[in-house]
């Protein structure tokens, strides 16, 4: 059902904010999207099929632009953000909330495997580029998980090709944006401004995950999804909201819906930290973009 200006707050006055999102054609970029167009933000977002969930009318009546272009190809990506930047050479605030679960190994145009790419080496491309456009103010925030405590990462055996299982690939993207987020966060500080944070809203009932399953798995998926207890998509954007607006620095890395907590301790292993920064770096390049390195 294609959202209409209804579920959007009246908007508030033009603050002179620029928000750039991922994810958010459904679930909790959606309903993040929502929160900001409200507040007055300018909102600019990335994705396919963009019109058949933001109207005419909505474009026309808030503080919207929207980007098309294929999280599963990194070219794509490339040429939506140009765009972006191009026109808004200042960013308050990135949200990360695009997100997959494949069903068996499926790669994208770039041979990268595609929840990696989606869950991850977007995200990562997307953050490199923006890092140089924050604001003393500026965020940026990854949608995380409570499951990348149960991740591993094996970097030469990163996309699980041969005994491909998809919550362990899930598992490994999420783990893949904390150890990130840790390295990103290495570049910023409080006197030049800018800050990383990982949120995890607490358990979502949005859906997402059973899409691109089939068989025995699907119905296991949507059996679990019947009977956890989760919040919605707007509560946990709700949630993410707070987090970000409620300590203006952020000081720690990673939250539990309201609680700052202590990530994975993989994030204290350097060499892993740093030897993933090096993987996704080359991985952007081989597809023919041009990543900034934000740590040399």
């Amino acid at each position: 059902m294609s959202l209409q200006s209804s579920s959007i707050r009246p908007q508030e006055d033009h603050i002179n904010k620029t928000a750039i999102i991922t994810g958010a054609t459904a679930g909790i970029g959606r309903a993040c999207a929502n929160r900001l167009l409200g507040q007055g933000w300018q909102v600019c977002i990335l994705g396919r099929n963009l019109s058949k969930v933001y109207t005419a009318e909505i474009i026309e009546d808030y503080n919207l632009s929207l980007y098309d272009c294929d999280y599963t190809d990194l070219k794509s990506v490339a040429r939506a953000l140009n765009e972006v930047l191009a026109e808004y050479t200042e960013i308050d605030l990135c949200i990360h909330s695009s997100g997959i679960i494949m069903g068996q190994y499926v790669e994208t145009i770039d041979k990268i495997e595609t929840q990696f790419q989606v869950n991850y080496l977007v995200q990562f491309y997307i953050s490199q580029q923006v890092r140089g456009h924050l604001t003393p103010s500026g965020k940026i925030c990854f949608v995380g998980s409570e499951e990348h405590r149960k991740g591993s990462l094996h970097l030469g055996n990163i996309f699980l090709k041969e005994k491909y299982e998809p919550r362990t690939m899930y598992q490994r993207t999420k783990l893949c944006q904390v150890l990130y987020a840790k390295k990103l966060d290495t570049t910023l500080d409080y006197e030049q401004g800018g800050v990383v944070l990982v949120v995890h809203p607490g358990t979502v009932n949005t859906g997402f995950g059973g899409k691109n399953l089939s068989g025995l798995k699907k119905w296991f998926w949507e059996l679990y999804g019947t009977l956890r207890e989760g919040t919605t998509a707007g509560e946990a954007a709700d949630t993410l909201m707070k987090v970000i607006s409620y300590d203006p620095y952020n000081t720690q890395l990673y939250y539990k819906e309201l609680r700052p907590v202590t990530a994975t301790e993989q994030i204290e292993n350097t060499k892993l930290v740093d030897d993933l920064y090096a993987t996704s770096l080359d991985m952007c390049r081989y597809a023919g973009v041009d990543c900034v390195d934000v740590c040399k």
